[in-house]
């Protein structure tokens, strides 16, 4: 996947197939889609989940708390929640890769 950072990618071609495999149906399985990220910043303040959604809930309280800044901080949100679900991703890709390179 081109959202890999690069030692990602690196490591992943020495990794053996199975553990490959593995890398990739768990990440399949923990990675956040940048549709439903999209989807859910669309959702008007107070309403809105994207935070919830990329498990990032000491950021929802506040953005609920305050009605998406009073807009401000919801409408900046919308342009940028494709990237806040890449990010996510790829420190779901790093984590991931650690622990596999970590098992026996």
């Amino acid at each position: 996947e081109s959202c890999f950072p690069v030692n990602v990618k690196r490591a992943l071609v020495n990794l053996p197939d199975t553990k490959r495999e593995e890398f990739i149906t768990e990440y399949a399985l923990q990675s956040k889609k940048t549709g439903l990220t999209r989807f859910f910043s669309l959702l008007p303040p107070p309403f809105t989940a994207h935070y919830i959604y990329l498990g990032k809930w000491w950021l929802h309280i506040p953005f609920f708390l305050t009605f998406g800044a009073f807009g401000v901080w919801w409408l900046v949100d919308w342009f940028r929640a494709k990237d806040m679900a890449l990010v996510v991703n790829r420190e779901k890709a790093k984590k991931i890769l650690k622990r596999l390179l970590k098992e026996p």
